[in-house]
């Protein structure tokens, strides 16, 4: 694909370097995914959760709003594992590795 600008590819870096718990064991994203075998998904999934009890709660406007914001949609990413778990990445970090494919 096109080649990353020297800005983007820090940021990815530093996402990648993030330290995080897995497992037990604090290790950097990067490190975690290295050591595992995983494929990057795209989901494109609501962008808030349906709340009965705040919806309820609501009057005939902020019904309306609250039904638009549920019709939203946003891409979310993630690393699904040969185990079928799934860990969800920043968007920098799953384009860094499609492209290594």
């Amino acid at each position: 694909m096109n080649q990353l600008s020297a800005a983007t590819e820090a940021r990815t870096q530093k996402s990648l370097s993030k330290l995080y718990r897995f497992d037990g064991v604090v290790m950097t994203l990067g490190a975690y995914l290295d050591s595992k075998e995983f494929e990057v998904v795209e989901r494109e999934e609501g962008k808030i959760e349906y709340n009965r009890r705040k919806f309820n709660n609501m009057d005939y406007r902020e019904q309306a709003e609250y039904e638009r914001k549920l019709a939203e949609k946003v891409t979310r990413y993630y690393a699904q594992f040969s185990d079928g778990s799934m860990l969800t990445i920043p968007k920098l970090v799953a384009d860094h590795y499609k492209e290594q494919a």
